[in-house]
């Protein structure tokens, strides 16, 4: 066999060439030389042809001294571009609180782990509240929301990914889900793509685009989604007519974010030290936030807080129809929207609120039970909860302080009865009954 030493020469006249070449854009990929390695070797399965160990030799020059002979442990460069699709390794570059990896052919999952490499077949899990994000060797960044289940196919030409369960947002990668495959459209000219994936629980899928364009298939059908536009894709019914979704093009940090989600904090404290509720939940508002944000001169957020303000909470305040969620007292709160890695943006400002279910106390002191009387009228008196409102028979009591009352009530002769209701300012309602005999 020809040793490869005899080639060195070609190589060593050119190293000046060479580093240049590297101080470009080349996008370089690590790894590791295992035991019996060779150059020969590594360009087969790596480059796929193993007489292009030359070109590995080019950039790693400055650690190899004989391309004979390399040594386990040692980490070369391999450009990307010139690895094999399926080899090409991504990293987790960005994980918060429990994310899970499985490694293609294994069955038990592990914690991630930041940086951690990823290869073709290799899962990611977040679980409630957590999020992460993967970085490709070409540059796109995949961004997970919680509660979802990714897996790796990079053995195409282009990223591609299969979204089991949960929610991601992508730039190029190819997306494949149980009820469509979305291709990003990539282009030298036009806008770069960036869109959001989610797959619900009965399967179907949703797409939001929020620059460029994309293109979704499912049964046969392919549609292009433009920004600004979202469809569902029902599993096993096809495609939906899109939809405008509301979003806004330009945040402060210049990226473009959908206001989808929403967090809600309510505290007994307004410094919100100790919270009794921490949620965050999909909107599924968008129709309406669309109808809202454009027939209206009102800005994103000054709508965002009006619209918040005024239902979210009642899933745990209740309403006139529902009973609250949380104990009677008083309570702070205030809702944020959020980004794809769960960071909180304030769109309200923090509000108070009295829970109150608890009837107020009603005593009546006048007239006793069973009164009789020769009067036309009768006096009715009593105490109840400050602040609330008294009616005897649907005539309005006088209240005065610490809740006393009393009111002056026209008898017919006979039996007359007497209904006394208290409203507190909650809308509870205490009634009593007297009977009066005019005789």
């Amino acid at each position: 066999m020809i040793r490869i030493g005899l080639a060195i020469l070609i190589f060593l006249f050119s190293s000046t060439v060479y580093s240049l070449e590297r101080a470009g854009d080349v996008k370089l990929q690590t790894i590791k030389v295992k035991s019996g390695d060779t150059l020969h070797g590594i360009a087969d399965k790596y480059l796929k042809d193993p007489s292009r160990w030359p070109e590995i030799y080019r950039y790693n020059n400055n650690v190899i001294d004989d391309p004979d002979y390399i040594l386990p442990a040692m980490e070369l460069k391999l450009p990307v571009e010139l690895i094999k699709e399926h080899l090409r390794a991504a990293h987790l570059i960005y994980l918060l609180r429990e994310v899970r990896a499985r490694r293609r052919g294994e069955s038990e999952w592990q914690s991630a782990k930041l940086n951690m490499k990823l290869s073709n077949g290799d899962a990611i899990r977040t679980l409630r509240r957590s999020f992460a994000s993967i970085g490709f060797e070409s540059g796109e960044v995949l961004k997970i929301r919680e509660n979802s289940l990714v897996v790796l196919r990079s053995e195409k030409e282009r990223e591609e990914v299969e979204l089991l369960s949960g929610e991601l947002r992508a730039a190029q990668a190819n997306v494949l889900t149980a009820a469509a495959l979305i291709e990003p459209r990539l282009s030298l000219e036009g806008p770069k793509p960036d869109f959001k994936a989610r797959v619900r629980k009965d399967k179907s899928t949703q797409v939001a685009v929020y620059t460029g364009k994309v293109d979704v298939a499912s049964d046969g059908v392919k549609i292009t989604l433009s920004e600004g536009f979202r469809l569902n894709i029902d599993y096993g019914k096809g495609i939906e007519e899109p939809q405008p979704f509301v979003y806004v093009p330009a945040s402060a940090e210049g990226k473009a974010f959908a206001i989808e989600y929403y967090h809600l904090e309510i505290a007994q404290d307004e410094n919100f030290r100790e919270l009794v509720v921490d949620k965050e939940s999909v909107l599924d508002n968008s129709e309406y936030f669309w109808k809202l944000f454009h027939s209206t001169g009102k800005s994103v957020h000054s709508s965002v807080e009006n619209f918040m303000a005024n239902t979210f909470p009642m899933e745990f305040f209740g309403s006139s129809e529902e009973k609250s969620r949380l104990p009677d007292g008083r309570y702070f709160w205030r809702l944020f929207y959020c980004n794809d890695l769960g960071a909180k943006i304030k769109a309200s400002s923090v509000k108070s609120l009295v829970i109150d279910t608890k009837p107020p106390k009603l005593e009546i002191f006048l007239p006793r039970k069973r009164a009789k009387t020769k009067e036309e009228f009768v006096v009715v008196k009593g105490k109840t909860e400050e602040g609330s409102t008294v009616e005897v028979n649907g005539e309005r009591a006088v209240t005065y302080s610490e809740g006393n009352f009393v009111i002056y009530c026209k008898l017919v002769p006979g039996k007359n009865i007497l209904t006394i209701l208290a409203r507190d300012r909650a809308g509870n309602v205490s009634a009593a009954k007297r009977e009066v005999v005019r005789k």
